[in-house]
């Protein structure tokens, strides 16, 4: 941040993000800063959420019921390698692909843009997106 101040990130939230694609149209994604996700032995990836005895898999509307909600997290392996390098979905390592065919899976949705670094040059594209 240009501010100086340590970034506070959340884990993906794969409802929410499911609602927003459906909402908007959304026919592929841009995943981001897969790079930063670099070191964590393992990944959280919200599929639901727990509002007392219940397990929601879609994103309530109901604003009163959000206030509620807990997110349920599935863990997924984390990986070490560095990927400033990668070019192309088969550079990523083995964890990095599982990732994001976990989210591809989840979604019903390709992902055809990797941000892996920075830099202009460090976007894996993948499909036909050009």
């Amino acid at each position: 941040v240009t501010t100086g101040r340590p970034r506070r990130c959340g884990w993906l939230d794969l409802p929410l993000l499911r609602h927003a694609c459906r909402v908007n149209g959304v026919d592929w994604l841009a995943l981001t800063k897969i790079d930063v996700l670099r070191g964590h032995p393992q990944i959280r990836v919200a599929t639901g959420y727990q509002v007392g005895e219940d397990k929601l898999e879609e994103m309530p509307t109901d604003t009163d019921l959000l206030q509620k909600i807990e997110p349920v997290y599935e863990m997924l392996p984390g990986w070490e390698e560095d990927l400033i390098n990668c070019r192309t979905f088969e550079d990523l390592p083995a964890n990095a692909q599982q990732y994001v065919q976990f989210i591809e899976e989840q979604l019903g949705l390709p992902i055809q843009l990797i941000g892996v670094g920075p830099q202009r040059q460090q976007i894996i594209t993948r499909g036909d997106w050009q």
